[in-house]
């Protein structure tokens, strides 16, 4: 994700093999959210697997990254994206719990 803010789409390359080798979901996240950062063609599929995998482990990604996901997905005004970040209703009641 910092390949990402820092020097955008030049990292496209790196950013797809750290894709493809992510070892865990949170690795995977943080890549998925690079990729969609810098408006990757695959976007629209990396969205589709950004979903399932915040969707299974969610409660990872609550505090230390809820801020970073949230203005990734709103600025890539997709419907999928929207409807995502739309989620972060249920991440301020889930974190005030902890």
């Amino acid at each position: 994700m910092a390949l990402a803010h820092i020097n955008g789409i030049q990292e496209l390359d790196i950013l797809r093999k750290a894709y493809a080798e992510s070892g865990s979901t949170l690795e995977r996240v943080l890549t998925e959210l690079g990729l969609i950062e810098i408006r990757s063609p695959e976007s629209d599929d990396i969205l589709v697997q950004l979903r399932k995998d915040l969707t299974i482990d969610s409660y990872l990604f609550i505090r230390p990254f809820r801020q970073d996901i949230l203005s990734i997905l709103r600025n890539t005004r997709k419907p999928l994206a929207v409807l995502i970040a739309s989620w972060e209703s249920v991440y301020n009641e889930v974190s005030l719990s902890f």
